[in-house]
């Protein structure tokens, strides 16, 4: 009787352990991704430094640095962000996602206040450089450590949450460093933001665990490896790539016009520093807007609706391009004009949002197979080749031409995008049925 007691014991205390032990592994989970999307937030934010800092430095009489000399420091720090795609992309899967986005924070963090300290134009375009490469450790990192702690059936929550951390890294950088730049100057967001990334960079290190403990939990890769010269060459083949990879190239063009927006703004409506950052602001928060509803709502569309809709979003992110251009002309009153570019630029961060992210994101997964984050890698660096090599003359286009003509250039831009994104999401809809 005694020996039954106790078995009977020992076994009804095995689902209450069984339950401790996956509410724990809960706990834990939730905290990897809750400070992933802390530490990828913050990296957004540093990646913003420059876009908000931009009226102020090409304002300050001491360092003389034109709108077009403005633009080539863009362009350098995209080319940074190239070089970092293909470096941090190496890096996350030799050291894993935890020591990699450790070590980008820390370099971004260096670089902000290698920015906040410059003397010159060379300086900055230095600083930019080393803030965009060492920002673009996130993403590879965010992967691994997302395909290591979320269940298949989790996945898409997971990365639909975790995809907003840039948006409201964007947000709070806009309004809280705006708001340090138009108070103190542009050198003291610099420090303010590395020391805030430093202390979350050793946190991570210190919490984040690159694996579960539970084997069970990480999501397995079916198959085996494809070899690699075999799969770059089947995708350099593919008419599919090929039209992704041309659309996805002007989306990304003018996905960076907002590092140009608060020049357009103060320069061509007369607004402040301050107001120039608090409506661009419109920009990432209605791209956070899109992003948080987007996954949802276009896999009920289907992909044959997506077809449709993704292109005339694009075509209407095009049009507010184009409104831009024109609102010099109306010669609107400061207030008035504020409202219409804070519209504007809500509209466009919602239209852009979804055509950006959800295609390639998909067609990466589908057509990559076991190399799909080689495949989003080289989608992601014909982008940002594209911006590199658009902002490294855009400035000087709009110098001496205007604003309205480099606007009317992006608009047309975004129709071109529309048409090789509307050709693809054609051919993918017809395969899918």
């Amino acid at each position: 009787m005694s020996t039954y007691m106790n078995s009977s014991s020992s076994d009804s205390s095995l689902p209450a352990a069984s339950a401790a032990s996956t509410a724990s592994g809960m706990v834990r989970c939730w905290r990897v991704f809750g400070l992933l999307y802390l530490a990828y937030g913050v990296s957004m934010a540093l990646r913003t430094l420059p876009a908000i800092a931009a009226t102020e430095i090409c304002s300050d009489p001491r360092l003389g640095i034109s709108l077009s000399a403005w633009g080539q420091i863009i362009g350098t720090g995209t080319l940074g962000g190239l070089v970092g795609k293909f470096l941090w992309g190496w890096l996350a899967d030799v050291l894993g996602g935890r020591v990699t986005l450790t070590l980008g924070l820390l370099l971004a963090a260096a670089g902000a206040v290698g920015f906040s300290q410059a003397g010159d134009g060379q300086q900055i375009r230095a600083a930019v450089f080393v803030i965009m490469l060492a920002q673009a450790a996130g993403w590879p990192a965010m992967t691994r450590i997302v395909s290591a702690w979320a269940l298949p059936n989790e996945a898409g929550r997971i990365w639909g949450v975790l995809s907003t951390s840039s948006r409201v890294g964007v947000l709070a950088a806009t309004f809280g460093l705006g708001s340090l730049v138009s108070g103190h100057g542009w050198r003291l967001p610099g420090l303010v933001t590395a020391a805030v990334a430093v202390p979350l960079a050793v946190v991570y290190a210190l919490l984040i665990r690159s694996r579960p403990d539970i084997a069970t939990r990480a999501v397995v890769n079916s198959g085996s490896n494809e070899p690699l010269t075999l799969a770059l060459k089947r995708f350099a083949i593919s008419p599919r790539c090929w039209l992704i990879c041309g659309g996805l190239m002007g989306m990304a063009v003018l996905w960076d016009v907002l590092l140009l927006i608060p020049l357009f703004l103060k320069g061509s409506l007369g607004l402040s520093a301050s107001d120039a950052s608090r409506v661009t602001s419109a920009f990432p928060f209605g791209s956070l807007i899109s992003v948080l509803i987007g996954g949802w709502v276009f896999d009920l569309l289907g992909r044959r609706r997506m077809a449709l809709v993704l292109p005339a979003l694009l075509v209407a992110a095009a049009g507010c391009l184009a409104t831009f251009a024109v609102l010099p002309a109306l010669h609107l009153a400061t207030n008035t004009a504020a409202l219409v570019a804070t519209a504007l630029l809500f509209v466009f961060g919602v239209c852009l949002s979804p055509c950006y992210y959800i295609p390639a994101s998909v067609f990466s997964a589908e057509f990559g197979g076991s190399r799909a984050g080689l495949l989003v890698s080289l989608l992601d660096a014909a982008g940002f080749g594209a911006t590199a090599a658009f902002y490294w003359q855009a400035t000087r286009l709009a110098e001496t031409h205007g604003w309205s003509v480099l606007l009317l250039l992006l608009a047309g831009v975004g129709l071109a995008a529309a048409c090789l994104l509307g050709c693809f999401l054609r051919g993918e809809s017809a395969r899918a049925t």
